[in-house]
């Protein structure tokens, strides 16, 4: 399977000003109070931890299966007691369910939840790490979902927590994604993140770790369409590498120049 398979969005945040373009469908991010800067790769997103929101009102939750994922680089962490959302869309209204990617201070111990969450069937799926982050640093955050196996965390390439709890999610009508902060309640709670995102993308499916760690790239990261450089990375389009260049290429092998610089 390739890792454009089952693709939703995927945003680069490349852009130098305005809003956010999706790479992959329509679900255009509209930028409030967001700048850009230099990222993890290319440009980012700059978020001041108080009103930067990029946000998407025609964007809809997979409920069976979804990949949440985005490289982070906080310039201050949350205080104690204090969240401060990565992805979202979520709400507390009647029907209460959503997913998010969220920064927790749980009483001085920092945190990453992944949550997929849905009161009409029960479902309250977090996979939380305990982890000490620091500012200035970039980490790849990863949250996979299915009904069939419950929620995944990765950071940096690696699964670092589950929860077997399964049900189907919930896609928060008159709610919007949101990137750089929550506002699951409207105006309150907004929960902000202060520092940079960059690299968002969002798939139907469950990526599977090895593909998870394909998209790490040893910490140097891949930008949609995923297309690495050297044969090593000819299978992060293809699991099959030399077998189905097919796929990608209607010429045989020769051609593999056309999609690495490397051959």
């Amino acid at each position: 399977m390739a890792l454009t398979d089952n693709i939703v969005s995927y945003w680069k945040l490349d852009e130098a000003s305005g809003n956010a373009a999706d790479s992959v469908g329509a679900n255009t991010l509209t930028n409030s109070n967001a700048t850009y800067a230099a990222g993890k790769i290319n440009n980012g997103a700059v978020f001041n931890g108080t009103t930067a929101i990029l946000s998407s009102s025609a964007f809809a939750v997979p409920t069976t299966a979804l990949t949440f994922s985005a490289w982070i680089n906080a310039d201050t962490l949350p205080s104690s007691g204090v969240l401060a959302a990565v992805i979202s869309k979520y709400t507390t209204a009647a029907q209460t369910g959503g997913v998010y990617i969220l920064l927790y201070n749980d009483g001085g111990t920092q945190k990453i939840h992944f949550t997929a969450y849905n009161s009409s069937t029960g479902l309250d799926a977090t996979a939380s790490k305990t982890q000490t982050l620091s500012t200035s640093t970039w980490y790849y955050l990863v949250g996979t979902y299915t009904t069939a196996g419950g929620t995944k965390l990765y950071i940096n390439g690696t699964e670092v927590a589950t929860n077997t709890d399964t049900g189907d999610l919930f896609n928060p009508s008159g709610r919007v994604l949101t990137v750089g902060c929550q506002n699951y309640d409207g105006s309150n709670n907004v929960r902000f993140f202060d520092g940079m995102i960059d690299e968002v993308g969002v798939w139907s499916r469950a990526l599977s770790s090895t593909e998870v760690t394909a998209l790490y790239n040893g910490g140097a990261g891949l930008q949609y369409p995923f297309v690495g450089s050297g044969p090593a990375n000819l299978k992060l389009y293809n699991t099959n590498a030399k077998a189905n260049i097919k796929s990608i290429n209607t010429n045989p092998i020769a051609n593999v120049k056309s999609l690495n610089t490397n051959t």
